[in-house]
């Protein structure tokens, strides 16, 4: 069966074993696409290496040790950082609107990383408060309660929005202000 990255016209053909090796020691070293930066052959370091259990885990030891390393993270954190994505501008959006210039986009911790953790909007103007927006699919099963329990040990308040209330605006831009004003979990009003 052909793979669905290969071109049309190469659809039904076999190539010979030789065309084959040709093609891999063409190949080695170089990037590919389909796989991101990652490089084949004897230039990658670990290019068939199969590690013990025990140097498994001083490789893992080494990577949390790296991880204590405050200018390790954020030197991972700002090259390796994403774009917002698009309910993420859409809550700027909304938040620019209801509080301007009140909190900003920190997809890339621009302005902070709070134990380990990016907050996805951060308080400018002296409030120690953070919004956390929850993708419907990628964040479907976390519990809120423990971003809102580690950012509270450090001293901040935290909202979470979920993906499915930015259909609700007018809903959302309510909550927004009572915690901003208030400082307190939003309650919807049948709860209140």
């Amino acid at each position: 069966m052909q793979s669905k990255f290969a071109s049309f016209g190469m659809l039904g053909k076999h190539h010979t074993e030789a065309t084959k090796r040709k093609m891999r020691k063409k190949a080695l070293g170089k990037n590919n696409s389909q796989f991101g930066i990652r490089k084949f052959g004897k230039d990658n370091p670990f290019y068939g290496k199969h590690f013990s259990k025990k140097a498994k885990i001083k490789l893992s030891n080494a990577k949390k040790r790296n991880w204590q390393d405050p200018k390790y993270v954020d030197m991972i954190v700002r090259t390796f950082g994403t774009k917002p994505n698009k309910p993420e501008l859409k809550l700027n959006s909304i938040l620019q609107q209801v509080l301007p210039n009140e909190y900003t986009l920190n997809v890339k911790a621009e302005i902070m990383i709070l134990g380990k953790k990016i907050p996805d909007f951060v308080n400018v103007n002296g409030q120690k408060k953070v919004i956390e927006l929850y993708g419907d699919y990628w964040h479907r099963n976390d519990d809120p309660q423990d971003r809102i329990d580690l950012f509270k040990k450090l001293g901040w308040d935290t909202l979470i929005i979920w993906e499915k209330e930015l259909k609700e605006p007018k809903r959302l831009r309510e909550k927004i202000l009572t915690f901003n004003m208030v400082g307190l979990p939003y309650l919807p009003p049948e709860k209140r």
